[in-house]
Order: C-alpha cells, then sequence, then structure tokens
C-alpha cells in the first residue's frame, strides 16, 4: 500500500512540474515565474499531505490526540491561506496572466 501511495504522489508531482512548466510559459515576468513555481511545489505538499501523512497518522492512530491534529489541520490550512495569498501577489504582479483558480476552472472544461 504504501509503494501505492508513493508512486501515486510522485506522478502527481510529475504533472504539476508539466503544468507549472506550462503556465510559466505564458509569462515573461521572472518574479511571477518564482511565484508560479512555489504555487505548484506548495501544491505538491498539499498531496503529500493528503495522500501520505494523513493515511500514515491514521494508521499510526496519532489523530486522537490534539496537537497532532491541531498541527495537521493548520499546516493544511496554512497551505491554502498561501495559496490564495500567491494567487493575489501573481495578479498584482502580471494582470494577464491567469491565476492557479482560473486554470484549475477552465483544466476540465470541454
Amino acid at each position: 500500500m504504501a509503494a501505492f501511495l508513493l508512486s501515486l504522489t510522485s506522478a502527481a508531482s510529475v504533472l504539476f512540474m508539466r503544468e507549472a512548466r506550462f503556465v510559466k510559459a505564458l509569462t515573461t515576468h521572472a518574479q511571477a515565474k518564482k511565484v508560479i513555481g512555489i504555487q505548484y511545489q506548495l501544491e505538491y505538499l498539499f498531496v503529500i499531505l493528503m495522500a501520505v501523512i494523513f493515511p500514515m497518522m491514521m494508521r499510526l492512530n496519532i489523530l486522537t490526540s490534539l496537537i497532532p491534529f491541531v498541527l495537521f489541520i493548520s499546516g493544511g490550512i496554512l497551505i491554502l491561506f498561501t495559496h490564495h495569498k500567491l494567487d493575489q501577489q501573481l495578479s498584482w504582479m502580471d494582470t494577464e496572466q491567469p491565476t492557479r483558480r482560473e486554470i484549475q476552472r477552465t483544466r476540465f472544461m470541454w
């Protein structure tokens, strides 16, 4: 089961890197490219948090204690808050660059 989770997260890493490269190609601003890279690294960190660390905490029965649960939830909230702030910063840097949320909305539209 652990090998399956690690293979899925490594596949997600490849997909995030490819999408980040595509989105970085849409802008000419170097600072905006850095922000985009950070966004996709944080998105991969969130996947690791949910796909690897959460099941491991459930398996080891760590979530029954309050402190690890609060740390886990606050880590997830911190990642999502940082995503939101980076989207704002990206829209200030390059007004024509689509935000991560706009890209996710149009990703699966036919």
